[in-house]
């Protein structure tokens, strides 16, 4: 990756990548000391184990998208309105170097919620 890389287009070459199931991609956009930390599950270190990480999560859903996390561009994984996942993300120079992957529903609950209110639900 260019050293000059935004935060949003890593992530949405990113998103790209997942739903394609691109893992030689998402493996060029991760830093070769890439850490994730997974709630509930520890850590995750290389762009082997990351890039599996991130490729299985998006294909236990129907879809991931780019969108706000925490006021930075983020990942959040869905099977139709249920959000079962959402990252987020560090880039060093031009790659990702660090992501947080939140899979808790607990931690997830408002996530959901707040798509089924702008949805017209409660």
């Amino acid at each position: 990756m260019r050293s000059d890389t935004s935060h949003d287009e890593v992530v949405f070459a990113l998103a790209a990548a997942c739903r394609d199931g691109a893992i030689r991609v998402i493996h060029e956009l991760l830093a070769a000391g890439v850490v994730a930390i997974v709630d509930g599950r520890g850590q995750y270190s290389g762009r082997t184990a990351v890039g599996a990480l991130l490729l299985d999560t998006a294909a236990r859903g129907d879809a991931v998208s780019m969108e706000s996390v925490n006021g930075r561009a983020g990942l959040v994984y869905r099977n139709g309105t249920r959000v079962f996942g959402v990252s987020t993300f560090s880039i060093g120079v031009g790659s990702i170097d660090r992501t947080w992957l939140v899979l808790t529903p607990e931690k997830l609950h408002q996530w959901t919620h707040s798509i089924g209110r702008e949805e017209g639900r409660s």
